[in-house]
C-alpha cells in the first residue's frame, strides 16, 4: 500500500516553499525556489519555477512509494496556473487553497485573531471570534506595503542615493549596497530596472533587508531610522485592521509572518511602542519562521 502524503505549496513575492509530508505532519521533503506573485514574474516563469521545485519532490514521493492525497496553496500565486502544474506532475490530486493570513494563525492552531503578513509586501487581516473579518494593507509597492521588505530596500537605497550627492549625512549605508548589489556606485543599481516597468523588481529591492538589519545593529543612524519607521507603519497597520471588527476576548492573538520580522527588536520595539498605546490588548506569538507549517495543519484538520 502506498504511503498517503500531502504537499504545501506557500508562494511569496520573494520565496516558494514546498513541503511535502506524512499524515502525522513530519516533513519528508523541503524545497524552497524564487518567487511565486504574479507581479513580480513575466510571464511563463513562474510555471518553470513551480515545476523544478515540484518534480523532485514527485521523484521523493515515488523513492517511498509514496501517494500524495491532498495538496494546499497559499500566498499570492497565480492559482490556475499552479493547478495545473500540481495535475500534470502530481496527476488529479485535491486542492485546497488559503490565504496567507489563514496559513499564518494555523501555525499556532489558532481559529481567530490577527495576522500581520510583512514579507516583499505587507498586510494585516484580523478575524474575530464569531468569524468577522477586516483587511488593510497589501497595495503593492507602487501605492503601499509601507514596513514590508520591498519598503525597507527602497528606503535604504533612496538614502543611500541622497548620501551619495550630498543631501543625507554620508554613513557605511552606501558601501554596504554598493557591495551587496555588486556596483561601484550607487546610482548603478538603476542598470536592474526592468524594462518596460520603470522599476527594479521587488523582490530585488527587498533582498538588501539583511544588509539593512546588519547596519542597525552596528549602530547605523539612517539604517535605524528606516528599521524604526518600518516598526511603527507595521502597528498603524495593526491598529486600523483590529479597529474594523468588535471583539469580546480582552487578549487579541496576534501572528507575524514574514523575512521583515527576522530584524528582531529593530523592528518589534517600535512596533510595540506604538501598539502598547493602543485601546485593545495583544497576545503575542513568536514570529512564523516556515509558514508552510500552517498549510500542513490545515491540511492535516481537512484530509
Amino acid at each position: 500500500m502506498k504511503t498517503r502524503l500531502l504537499l504545501a505549496i506557500e508562494g511569496g513575492g520573494t520565496k516558494t516553499r514546498i513541503l511535502l509530508a506524512d499524515e502525522s505532519g513530519a516533513v519528508l521533503e523541503r524545497r524552497i525556489g524564487g518567487p511565486a506573485s504574479g507581479l513580480y514574474l513575466r510571464l511563463g516563469e513562474g510555471e518553470k519555477t513551480l515545476r523544478a521545485l515540484l518534480e523532485p519532490v514527485r521523484d521523493r514521493v515515488r523513492a517511498i512509494n509514496g501517494r500524495v492525497v491532498h495538496a494546499g496553496m497559499g500566498g499570492p500565486m497565480d492559482s490556475r496556473m499552479a493547478r495545473q502544474v500540481v495535475k500534470q506532475v502530481f496527476g488529479c490530486v485535491p486542492i485546497t487553497q488559503v490565504g496567507e493570513w489563514q496559513i499564518a494563525l494555523a501555525v499556532y492552531g489558532l481559529q481567530w485573531g490577527v495576522a500581520l503578513i510583512a514579507g516583499t509586501g505587507a498586510s494585516c487581516t484580523a478575524i474575530n471570534e464569531d468569524g468577522q473579518t477586516a483587511s488593510c494593507g497589501g497595495c503593492g509597492p507602487q501605492f503601499g506595503d509601507e514596513g514590508s521588505g520591498y519598503w525597507i530596500g527602497r528606503q535604504a537605497i533612496a538614502a543611500a542615493m541622497r548620501m551619495n550627492d550630498g543631501r543625507l549625512r554620508p554613513s557605511a549605508l552606501v558601501d554596504r549596497l554598493c557591495a551587496f548589489y555588486g556596483v561601484s556606485r550607487i546610482w548603478d543599481v538603476l542598470r536592474f530596472v526592468e524594462r518596460g516597468s520603470g522599476h527594479v523588481s521587488g523582490p530585488k529591492v527587498a533582498s538588501c533587508v539583511p544588509v539593512v538589519f546588519d547596519l542597525a545593529r552596528e549602530n547605523d543612524a539612517a539604517s535605524k531610522n528606516i528599521c524604526s519607521e518600518a516598526g511603527q507603519h507595521l502597528a498603524r497597520l495593526v491598529a486600523a485592521t483590529v479597529g474594523q471588527v468588535s471583539w469580546r476576548s480582552a487578549s487579541i492573538p496576534l501572528v507575524m509572518a514574514g523575512g521583515v520580522f527576522n530584524g528582531g527588536a529593530l523592528i518589534a520595539a517600535p512596533f510595540h511602542a506604538i501598539v502598547r498605546r493602543a485601546p485593545f490588548r495583544l497576545k503575542n506569538y513568536a514570529p512564523v519562521c516556515e509558514p508552510a507549517n500552517g498549510l500542513l495543519n490545515i491540511l492535516r484538520v481537512s484530509s
